[in-house]
C-alpha cells in the first residue's frame, strides 16, 4: 500500500537561526567556491578538503557515545551504537555524497554517530573509490561489494541503505543492479538530498528561479563529467534504472530534503515511480534546509531532526 507524505515549503520564517546562518554562509561561500573548484586536476585536492570541512563538527562536546572503529575492507569505518547489538542483526550501509569526486565516511561522522545511536543498528560508512582517479563504475563496484559482505551467507540479515546526495544516485544504481542479479535488495533506504538525475532540465530551471544556495546544475554536471571517465554513459539518470526492476523488487523508501533544493524533482520522480509500484515511501521538504544538511546533523536542529526520522523508518522494517 502506497504512503506518500510531504510537507509544504513554509517560507525561511520556519527555519532556526543556525538554519538561517548557515544557509545565508552557503549561498555567500559555499556555492561560489564549489563554482571556482576544479574536480579535476591536482586542484581537486582543495576540493575535497572544503568539502570534508564538516568532519571538524565531530569534535563538538555532548555527541552520542557512538563507537568508530576502522574498516578495511569493506574500505571506511564502523559506527556502533552503545551496547552493540549481537552479530547478525540489522545494519545499516551508508553511501555519503561528494558528487562521486569527493566526500568521504569522516565527513559525515558525527552525523552517523547520531543515526547509530537513535537506531541501536551498526553503521557501515563506506569509503568507496573517487573519481577521477577510480571513474565509474568503481564506486558502484565497490557499494556492491561492500552490501554482499554485509547481507552475509545463508540466511541473510537485514540491510539497510541510507546515502545522500551523489550516494543517493549510487544507492538507486545498486538497488537496479541488486534486481538484475537475482540478489535480495535493502530491507528499507532513506535518502537525503538525493541527485538522482545530474542531467535533469528541472533542476536548472528551479536554479534560474531560485538559486540553490550550495550547488548549481553546472558543477553537478563538472563532477558527473569527472566521474564519467570519459564514456558518456557512466554516471546518467539512475532513476531509468528502475524502469526494469520489478515492483516487489523495489524497498520502502524515506526521502529528505531541503527546500531550498534546485534537485527537488528528482525526489518527487522518484516517489512517483514508488507509488506506482504501491511501495510504502513517504517524503519531507525541511524548511529552510540546504542540499547535505545531513551533515550539520549535529549543529542544526533540523539536521537532528530529520536523522530521528529516519531512524525511526529504519526501526519500523527492522524484524
Amino acid at each position: 500500500m502506497s504512503a506518500v507524505t510531504s510537507v509544504e515549503p513554509l517560507g525561511p520564517w520556519a527555519a532556526s537561526t543556525r538554519s538561517r546562518v548557515v544557509r545565508t554562509l552557503a549561498r555567500c561561500a559555499v556555492r561560489p567556491l564549489l563554482t571556482a573548484l576544479p574536480a579535476t586536476g591536482p586542484a581537486r585536492v582543495a576540493l575535497r578538503a572544503f568539502i570534508a570541512g564538516p568532519a571538524v563538527l565531530d569534535l563538538l562536546p555532548g555527541g552520542p557515545a557512538s563507537l568508530v572503529r576502522p574498516s578495511r575492507t569493506p574500505a571506511g569505518e564502523w559506527i556502533l551504537p552503545p551496547g552493540t547489538p549481537p552479530r547478525g542483526g540489522d545494519v545499516v550501509l551508508f553511501l555519503h555524497g561528494g558528487g562521486y569526486v569527493a566526500g568521504s565516511a569522516r565527513t559525515y561522522r558525527a552525523a552517523m554517530r547520531l543515526l547509530a545511536a537513535e537506531t541501536g543498528f551498526p553503521v557501515l560508512a563506506l569509503d568507496y573509490r573517487l573519481a577521477p582517479e577510480h571513474p565509474i563504475p568503481a564506486a558502484l563496484d565497490d557499494a556492491l561489494a561492500a552490501y554482499e559482505i554485509l547481507l552475509g551467507d545463508g540466511r541473510p540479515r537485514p540491510v539497510h541503505v541510507v546515502a545522500d546526495s551523489a550516494g543517493a544516485h549510487l544507492a538507486i544504481e545498486m538497488l537496479a543492479e541488486l534486481a538484475t542479479r537475482g540478489a535480495p535488495g535493502p530491507r528499507r533506504m532513506v535518502l537525503f538530498s538525493p541527485v538522482l538525475d545530474p542531467e535533469s532540465p528541472q533542476a536548472d530551471a528551479r536554479d534560474r528561479s531560485c538559486p540553490d544556495p550550495v550547488v548549481s546544475p553546472q558543477f553537478v554536471r563538472r563532477c558527473v563529467s569527472a566521474a564519467r571517465g570519459g564514456d558518456p554513459t557512466g554516471v546518467t539518470d539512475a532513476l531509468s534504472r528502475l524502469d526494469g526492476v520489478a515492483d516487489d523488487s523495489l524497498p520502502a523508501v524515506l526521502s529528505l530534503l531541503g527546500d531550498t533544493e534546485c534537485y527537488a524533482d528528482d525526489t518527487w520522480r522518484l516517489h512517483r515511480r514508488l507509488d506506482r509500484a504501491g511501495v510504502e515511501n513517504r517524503w519531507r521538504a525541511m524548511p529552510g534546509q540546504i542540499h547535505s544538511f545531513l551533515v550539520f546533523a549535529r549543529w542544526l536542529p533540523e539536521g537532528r531532526a530529520a536523522v530521528v526520522e529516519a531512524a525511526r523508518f529504519l526501526r519500523a522494517g527492522s524484524p
